[in-house]
């Protein structure tokens, strides 16, 4: 889980992949219309990978990359987000999406609202409000490419892990970053959760958003309150070193879906 020697965001991304598809190396001009900082990160992007894709493949990336951004994979998104998205729903909007969603997402709705719905719906739905319940009751949930070695080491992580093999990956960050300050598990595993917040407050806003849907909503949301608006440069440093050496410890981690 190391990191790349450059980090974009997915708008940089697309950037170059569209230069890339254009058949063409940019100009000087183009280097030098970004700030200093964001030149380099681009321009070591662009050498260590984007120059290196055929222009037929960089437009097929681009194409297939808005794809996945339009709309959110149900493969990427923890079941307890579709239930957190009509936690406030009336029966009858709730009924209205089991029955037009597909599976395993109408199991998972079936079985944690069951009890509240009707047995049958009293009439059938108004079409016009039928397909606008269909179309924003996952407005709040986003799609995004599958994690790649130009994601942050955090975001590959919460993405990747299934979440009790990210607790134990929390638990070795937190003992490592207080040392001998503590022996107790519950410090350990909120220094370790204070720990990724701070490491994800340096990423895309966005791709943090889809990185948190991995999550059991209640993890995510415990994630995201540690999340600070103005973090530090010195405590990434640190903070990223400690993930990474804790990433790299062997421990048997367990991929998402591979939970026995």
């Amino acid at each position: 889980m190391a990191s790349p020697p450059f980090a974009i965001s997915t708008s940089d991304r697309a950037l170059l992949l569209a230069v890339r598809g254009a058949e063409g190396d940019p100009s000087h001009d183009f280097w030098a219309s970004f700030a200093p900082t964001w030149r380099v990160a681009l321009r070591s992007a662009w050498e260590e990978t984007f120059r290196r894709i055929g222009p037929q493949e960089a437009r097929r990336s681009l194409v297939e990359e808005h794809r996945d951004e339009a709309m959110p994979d149900p493969a990427h998104v923890h079941p307890t987000w579709y239930v957190r998205a009509l936690r406030d729903e009336s029966p009858a909007v709730r009924l209205a999406v089991i029955a037009h969603v597909g599976e395993p997402i109408a199991t998972t709705l079936r079985s944690a609202f069951g009890a509240d719905l009707p047995a049958t719906p009293s009439g059938p739905a108004h079409p016009e409000a039928l397909a606008w319940v269909l179309s924003f009751w996952t407005e709040r949930l986003v799609g995004g490419p599958p994690p790649s070695p130009m994601d942050p080491p955090a975001i590959r992580a919460t993405a990747e892990l299934s979440p009790s093999s990210l607790q134990l990956l929390l638990r070795d960050c937190g003992q490592r970053k207080l040392g001998g300050a503590s022996t107790e598990s519950r410090e350990f595993d909120d220094a370790g959760l204070s720990l990724l917040g701070r490491l994800l407050s340096h990423a895309e806003a966005f791709r943090v958003r889809w990185a948190l849907q991995h999550l059991p909503y209640d993890f995510a949301k415990r994630v995201r309150g540690r999340i600070v608006a103005s973090p530090s440069s010195v405590d990434f440093e640190e903070d990223n070193l400690i993930f990474e050496a804790a990433s790299e410890t062997p421990r048997g981690p367990r991929l998402r879906g591979e939970e026995s």
